[in-house]
């Protein structure tokens, strides 16, 4: 599964089906003809990013956001019909190892994602028991860090010392939080 927040919102990919929760309770909607998304983020370029196992797919926020009108007042809202046809439509898809893996890397050689989450200027991305970093602190491109392709296990980047991680998001409480079967953490 995977999951990411916008403001007070979370959004959890879970087998074919999408729960969002906000403070007005939750929702459940199915994905239909969708692959199966493994990792989520949302980038400081102001899009959303969706894995599947080898392929990844983005969109932009301003493209999932509706305006409402009421009485005079006028809210914008993230809209969960525009997120699930933008979560359902593959056809713009590109392969993870072309873009996000780099030579020597274990995403490179299997281009599979299981997890991303972002702090601050820095994106991690995890496959398997390595994780990579990419640096957008002086662009909104992602620079990969060259002395990343590093182990869960012996990491000094205050993540969890696991053997891999199935999910990672920071969720709207501002913590982020990382899973990896029956365990869960958030620092």
């Amino acid at each position: 599964w995977a999951a990411f927040a916008l403001g007070d919102a979370e959004f959890k990919f879970i087998n074919r089906r999408l729960i969002v929760t906000t403070d007005n309770g939750t929702t459940e909607n199915s994905l239909r003809n969708t692959p199966a998304i493994r990792a989520a983020f949302v980038g400081k370029d102001n899009n959303i990013y969706l894995f599947s196992t080898t392929e990844y797919i983005k969109f932009s926020i301003s493209s999932i956001i509706t305006t409402v009108t009421e009485n005079g007042i006028t809210t914008s809202m993230y809209d969960v019909n525009k997120i699930l046809q933008k979560a359902s439509d593959w056809s713009n898809k590109k392969k993870v190892s072309e873009t996000w893996g780099f030579i020597g890397t274990r995403v490179a050689r299997e281009g599979l994602v299981d997890a991303v989450f972002v702090d601050g200027d820095q994106t991690y991305l995890f496959s398997g028991d390595e994780y990579l970093v990419y640096d957008t602190s002086t662009s909104k491109n992602y620079d990969y860090v060259s002395d990343y392709g590093k182990t869960l296990s012996e990491n000094n980047d205050n993540l969890p010392r696991w053997s891999n991680l199935d999910a990672a998001f920071t969720g709207s409480d501002g913590k982020t939080y990382f899973f990896n079967n029956t365990k869960k953490v958030y620092v």
